[in-house]
């Protein structure tokens, strides 16, 4: 939210909980990350990456096992590629989905 405006969603979840999903990415231990910015006047302003940067300190005390985080974004959103790799995401394999192929982003936690 920005003045009490919501601009975006985002969301974490257990890998394991969805087996379909837990088998293409391997790393049924990691948490899955979902985010994006709704409204347009916000987009490719930062505002995903400083959201993401602050939610992964969330995750790292919410889900104290997990060996990771992972999102997959679409390949057909650079945008959104490079700013994973911005706040610290390596690629990952690209992987199918129903809706098309995702780039699997990975960020190994210690």
């Amino acid at each position: 939210m920005i003045d009490e405006k919501p601009i975006g969603m985002i969301q974490s979840y257990w890998v394991r909980d969805y087996p379909e999903h837990a088998e293409s990415v391997g790393m049924p231990e990691a948490i899955g990350v979902d985010l994006f910015i709704g409204e347009p006047e916000y987009i490719g302003k930062g505002y995903g990456q400083k959201l993401l940067s602050q939610f992964i300190e969330e995750i790292k005390v919410k889900y104290k096992n997990a060996v990771g985080i992972i999102a997959d974004p679409s390949v057909n959103n650079p945008a959104s590629i490079r700013m994973f790799e911005k706040v610290g995401f390596m690629k990952g394999d690209v992987v199918d989905d129903k809706d098309g192929k995702e780039q699997l982003m990975i960020m190994k936690l210690s």
